[in-house]
């Protein structure tokens, strides 16, 4: 932004409590424009972590607790619980969002998932209070056909009987 012959960087403060939805975009000179409606969401500053499936995320630093939450609640004395926290918490990195909401695609960032050496784009799922970030052949091959209503029943079903038997 250009305001009395000064530039002026835009202040982003995180505003949205929740974000949902769908938008992809391509990456240029290893960086990447954060969507519109994710950029009041991330504020300036967010934090990318390691996620599952083949993707990772962005969590703002005001919801950091989202990310590690029910590692760090859980028992103490679960040593899976503090692996995969210590897991996390290490390959966490804080990362500036630039004037024009774009971040750099750091060789860091590019091992936390599968297939973003080969990414020409990157699809972005808000997810309430995080979104999956996704090379986007990586999503395509495992979200590419649309659940139909009775697919989406029966994985609820599936999904319920597993919760129940524990």
């Amino acid at each position: 932004m250009h305001l009395q012959g000064r530039d002026v960087k835009p202040n982003y403060t995180k505003m949205s409590e929740k974000v949902y939805g769908h938008k992809r975009h391509t990456i240029g000179a290893n960086r990447v424009r954060i969507p519109s409606e994710y950029r009041t969401f991330v504020g300036d500053e967010v934090y990318v972590a390691p996620g599952t499936d083949g993707c990772f995320l962005l969590v703002p630093v005001s919801n950091e607790d989202v990310v590690l939450g029910k590692y760090n609640d859980s028992d103490p004395l679960m040593s899976e619980y503090k692996e995969i926290a210590r897991y996390i918490s290490r390959k966490m990195l804080k990362v500036a969002i630039d004037s024009q909401s774009r971040m750099t695609l750091s060789p860091e960032i590019k091992k936390l998932c599968r297939g973003m050496d080969s990414a020409l784009e990157l699809e972005f799922c808000g997810r309430g209070n995080y979104i999956e970030v996704w090379p986007a052949h990586v999503f395509d091959r495992k979200y590419g056909d649309e659940l139909d209503g009775e697919e989406l029943d029966d994985l609820i079903a599936d999904l319920t009987a597993r919760l129940n038997k524990g």
